[in-house]
C-alpha cells in the first residue's frame, strides 16, 4: 500500500495566521488614564537628543501593567523590545511603554550600542560630593589620582549583577592610585545602608546626588567611567556587560 506525504506546512500556516492576530500591545484602563493627558513622542521629537531614564518615570508592560522602572528595565536592554515615550507639557519624559521592536518610537538597546560617549576624550565635568561615611571627594583634589565611577541605583538588577566583579577590581587596585566612587541618584544614605547589609559593595558610595548624573548626562544604569590623573574621562561604558570589568581594569592598567 502506497502511502501518501501530507505537506503539513499550509496547515501550519493556517493555524499560525489566528495566533498572530493576538500578538501585540493591548492598553488597560490604567494605562490609558495616565497617558491621556501626556504627549507622546515622535521618532522627530526624539532624534539626535538626550533622552535621560531615571527611576521616576512611569512604565508599562506590553500587556499595559504598571511596573517599576527596575523591573522593565532589562527589557529596555534587550534589541527584541522598543518603547514609546511620553512628555508633559514642558518636553520632561513621565512615561515610557514598552513595545516590541519596530513598534515603538525608541530602540535604547540599539541607540546604546551605536553611541559612544561625546564626554570621552574631553575633561571630566567638576564634581564635588560626599560618601555615605562623611568621606568628600572633589575632582581637583583627586588631580594625580585615576578616578573610577559607577552611576548606580539600589533597584537595579544589572548594576547588582556587577557588583562582585567591580568589588574584585577595588581589591586589585587598593595600593594604587585609585579611587572608586559610586554615585546613586534617588538613593538616601539609610536606604544604601539598609541595602549594604545584605550586598557587597565596596566602592565609595556617594547618595542621592541628581546633579552629578545630570552633569554627566547619565541616562541608562549601570554607567562606568574611568578618568585619568590630568581630570580626562579615557573610558565610558553604558549598561552591563560581563567584559565590562575587564575592559575597566585595562583602562586603569593604562592611566597608571
Amino acid at each position: 500500500m502506497k502511502t501518501k506525504k501530507i505537506n503539513i506546512s499550509k496547515y501550519l500556516l493556517l493555524f499560525m495566521i489566528p495566533l498572530i492576530s493576538f500578538v501585540g500591545h493591548s492598553q488597560t484602563k490604567e494605562e490609558e488614564a495616565f497617558l491621556k493627558d501626556l504627549k507622546k513622542l515622535t521618532k522627530e521629537d526624539v532624534m539626535g537628543k538626550k533622552l535621560e531614564l531615571n527611576p521616576s518615570i512611569v512604565s508599562f508592560d506590553l500587556e499595559g501593567r504598571k511596573m517599576s522602572f527596575e523591573s522593565i528595565t532589562p527589557q529596555l536592554r534587550d534589541k527584541k523590545y522598543s518603547a514609546d515615550l511620553y512628555a508633559d507639557s514642558n518636553g520632561k519624559l513621565k512615561a515610557l511603554a514598552l513595545r516590541l521592536a519596530g513598534k515603538g518610537v525608541f530602540n535604547f538597546a540599539a541607540s546604546n550600542s551605536r553611541k559612544k560617549s561625546p564626554l570621552v576624550n574631553k575633561p571630566s565635568p567638576s564634581f564635588s560630593v560626599t560618601d555615605i561615611n562623611g568621606n568628600s571627594y572633589s575632582l581637583e583634589e583627586l588631580k594625580g589620582k585615576v578616578v573610577v565611577l559607577n552611576f548606580w541605583f539600589i533597584k537595579c538588577p544589572p548594576c547588582i549583577m556587577e557588583m562582585p566583579d567591580l568589588n574584585k577590581l577595588v581589591k586589585k587596585y587598593k595600593s594604587d592610585d585609585v579611587v572608586f566612587i559610586a554615585i546613586s541618584p534617588n538613593d538616601s544614605k539609610e536606604q544604601i545602608q539598609k541595602f549594604l547589609k545584605t550586598k557587597a559593595f565596596n566602592y565609595n558610595i556617594v547618595p542621592q546626588n541628581y546633579s552629578i548624573i545630570k552633569k554627566f548626562g547619565i541616562s541608562s544604569y549601570p554607567t562606568n567611567v574611568v578618568i585619568d590623573k590630568n581630570g580626562k574621562i579615557t573610558f565610558m561604558k553604558i549598561g552591563y556587560n560581563k567584559q565590562v570589568p575587564e575592559l575597566i581594569s585595562a583602562e586603569i592598567d593604562k592611566q597608571l
